[in-house]
């Protein structure tokens, strides 16, 4: 993962009291005094860079953070493998203006919590105020959901 920052102050390591994060590493940062702040995460997989190294040295060479228009709410950024992001601050409705390669995110088609943007909506699907949870996994399917009665239904 490359983290790229955005007004934040340096990250300070943080230790977790549970012990079963005990083997983790945790980090915070505060912002600074502008309106816009937040971070910019790229993951790499092996598919995609083929390994961390290649990765690491990728994102050094070819990606860009453009801050340019944060004073307006507009961050570009341009990950290591060429392809574009561009996220604008919305006063009307606060869902951000999504931009991925030059095609407009649609927020009217993606308002479920948890979608897996497959075709049959597997491994899990929760539909927004659909009031229904799917999961499908290893041949199996799973459904609960609220009814007009406001009872749980559950369906094996």
């Amino acid at each position: 993962m490359a983290v790229h920052p955005i007004n934040l102050k340096p990250y300070q390591e943080v230790t977790h009291k549970k012990e079963k994060y005990s083997q983790e590493t945790f980090l915070t940062a505060e912002k600074n005094q502008e309106n816009f702040y937040g971070f910019v995460l790229e993951v790499g997989e092996k598919e995609s860079h083929g390994s961390y190294e290649n990765f690491k040295e990728n994102i050094k060479k070819k990606s860009q953070l453009n801050l340019e228009k944060l004073t307006r709410g507009i961050v570009n950024y341009e990950g290591s493998n060429g392809q574009t992001l561009q996220l604008i601050y919305n006063t009307l409705n606060l869902l951000p203006m999504i931009i991925r390669d030059g095609d407009l995110h649609q927020w009217s088609e993606n308002f479920a919590l948890y979608n897996s943007q497959t075709q049959d909506q597997s491994p899990i699907f929760l539909g927004y105020k659909e009031g229904k949870l799917q999961v499908k996994a290893g041949g199996y399917e799973f459904t609960t959901e609220v009814n007009n009665e406001r009872k749980v239904v559950v369906s094996p």
